[in-house]
């Protein structure tokens, strides 16, 4: 987890959707918003898989999103604060995979691997996404690939190359459209 605790990362996720602070709310909320229940569940799983005596919970909890949320996501997955799924529907992010603050992902996105022969460091195969990116619907990021700050990717991109940052990436393969 990259978050210096639970309650930080817990209140800043939903502070993008819920303006106030208080935990009552955000679990009434949780019941009628399924993005705001993904990204608690995916909270309370990392937390747990990062505890020595609890950790054999983790994948349960990380199950029950999935089946409620549709939302799947690798606990070792190192995604900072702020993340918004807009859509909780399809996405999946591998193993590897590094995001930033402030990211937003729409439904049907997938962060991924590449599976190689010569790639044998486990980091060089996930994609990085930088802080303040829009990723949009069934756009696909597989490989070692950085997504630049403040950058876009555009629906059903596919993205081969980096991406600086400022920059939006749109069509399969994804070119750059505009800084």
């Amino acid at each position: 987890m990259i978050c210096q605790s639970f309650s930080e990362c817990f209140f800043i996720d939903t502070h993008r959707i819920v303006l106030e602070r208080s935990v009552w709310k955000i679990f009434k909320l949780c019941f009628r918003e399924s993005r705001i229940l993904a990204v608690v569940l995916f909270r309370i799983s990392q937390y747990m898989w990062s505890k020595k005596m609890i950790w054999r919970f983790a994948p349960y909890i990380k199950r029950i999103n999935e089946v409620l949320t549709g939302f799947e996501c690798h606990l070792e997955a190192n995604i900072d604060s702020g993340l918004l799924l807009a859509h909780t529907q399809n996405i999946v992010i591998g193993q590897g995979v590094k995001i930033g603050k402030q990211v937003t992902i729409y439904n049907g996105v997938t962060l991924g691997a590449v599976r190689t022969n010569t790639t044998k460091n486990a980091d060089n195969r996930y994609p990085k996404v930088m802080d303040r990116v829009v990723i949009y619907s069934g756009a696909k990021i597989i490989g070692n690939i950085v997504v630049g700050v403040d950058s876009v990717v555009g629906a059903n991109a596919v993205v081969l190359q980096n991406i600086p940052s400022n920059c939006v990436a749109v069509g399969v393969p994804a070119r750059l459209i505009g800084r």
